[in-house]
């Protein structure tokens, strides 16, 4: 696709740099990376992105973007994705303001780093002053976006999302000096003077460190994320335990404010299971909301009740195969009219028989089913 060569040029222009120039703009880890085109061709090509639409079309525009199209760019961030976003900061009566930055979290992505800013924690430089001047967020999006890579390839998967981020904010000088070069001034397509807004990047990209080790292959890295994630599982029991048994006020607040944030998405999962019986009790012909609610119904005395005779209500007329929850709508049944018609496999009704029988045992012995209901009118 045309836009996805154009970030690649890009891209690799900035490896290109980062291999001639001086080590005051890039990090060393850069270059063991990036060593060639070929290389930044294949990492990029593994990591499968996904561009802004419209993208191609700015890139290749004569004039600079202007900040109405970082505004009208989606907003949606996907689960489980690694992400190149960008940041419109307003302040009426103001020039406004873009950042655009990277989230390559292993566990949440680049969600993870957006939710720093929602809390003001670890806020850029720049971005902090923005704050702190009355500016607010009024825009964010996706420029680029990757799935999580697996463990193994996070390390040099970073390296390339952290490069693209530089690209754009090379494309787009996003840099807050417009007459210092960082590095890569002369490969932005436009003049840093002529864009409608100011930047809030302090440094080039490629300044930071890579986090990771680079010096394991892809399957320790891979065994080593396992460990890593089991002992950390380990810890948040011990510590959910310790909690339980000796609760915080702190603890208590957060547990309460993440029930209730979680209320919505758990009502929902707790209606599609009761309506296509994830946790039923067939016994008792009782469709529950989550499994610890049939655990606990399975140690009730009606469970343990019904399960012992199969699934059938206390109270049965045989005669009539019928079923009754209750002795009190049981009763009633002997004396109705349905019930005392002759049985189909018997040439003698229940009335007549027990008219004649005048306290005796019926006369129909080979019906098992009439037996049981007169045994129970006597109170046998």
């Amino acid at each position: 696709m045309r836009r996805c060569l154009l970030l690649l040029k890009y891209l690799c222009f900035l490896s290109g740099v980062a291999s001639t120039a001086g080590s005051e703009i890039y990090c060393p880890r850069f270059l063991f990376i990036l060593e060639s085109q070929a290389n930044c061709r294949l990492l990029f090509d593994t990591l499968h992105f996904t561009f802004a639409p419209g993208l191609a079309g700015i890139l290749s525009a004569k004039a600079c973007p202007s900040l109405s199209w970082f505004k009208n760019l989606p907003t949606d961030i996907p689960l489980h994705h690694w992400g190149i976003y960008v940041h419109v900061l307003e302040q009426k009566g103001r020039t406004s303001r873009i950042y655009i930055g990277s989230g390559t979290s292993a566990a949440r992505g680049v969600r993870r780093r957006l939710w720093d800013y929602r809390y003001g924690y670890s806020l850029p430089q720049y971005v902090k002053l923005a704050f702190d001047n009355g500016f607010k967020i009024t825009h964010t999006a996706l420029l680029a976006r990757c799935p999580t890579p697996d463990a193994g390839n996070i390390p040099r998967h970073r390296a390339v999302v952290i490069a693209l981020e530089a690209a754009f904010a090379c494309v787009f000088w996003a840099m807050f000096h417009k007459d210092k070069s960082y590095g890569f001034a002369d490969l932005c397509p436009w003049k840093p003077d002529t864009f409608a807004y100011k930047g809030l990047c302090s440094h080039n990209p490629l300044l930071e460190s890579i986090i990771g080790n680079l010096d394991f292959s892809s399957e320790q890295l891979s065994e080593m994320a396992a460990r890593t994630k089991e002992r950390q599982r380990l810890n948040r029991l011990v510590y959910n335990a310790k909690m339980r048994a000796n609760p915080t006020p702190s603890y208590i607040a957060s547990r309460n404010a993440n029930n209730l944030k979680q209320l919505p998405g758990t009502k929902a999962r707790e209606q599609a299971a009761i309506a296509v019986g994830k946790y039923r009790c067939e016994p008792c012909g009782i469709n529950h909301r989550n499994k610890a609610n049939l655990t606990k119904h399975n140690a009730t005395p009606r469970h343990i009740f019904y399960a012992a005779r199969g699934g059938k209500d206390p109270f049965s007329c045989d005669h009539c195969n019928v079923q009754f929850k209750y002795q009190s709508e049981f009763k009633p049944h002997l004396t109705t009219k349905g019930h005392l018609s002759p049985n189909p496999t018997c040439s003698t009704s229940c009335y007549e028989i027990r008219e004649t029988c005048a306290g005796e045992w019926p006369l129909c012995m080979n019906d098992s089913r009439l037996m049981s209901h007169l045994a129970y009118s006597r109170g046998f």
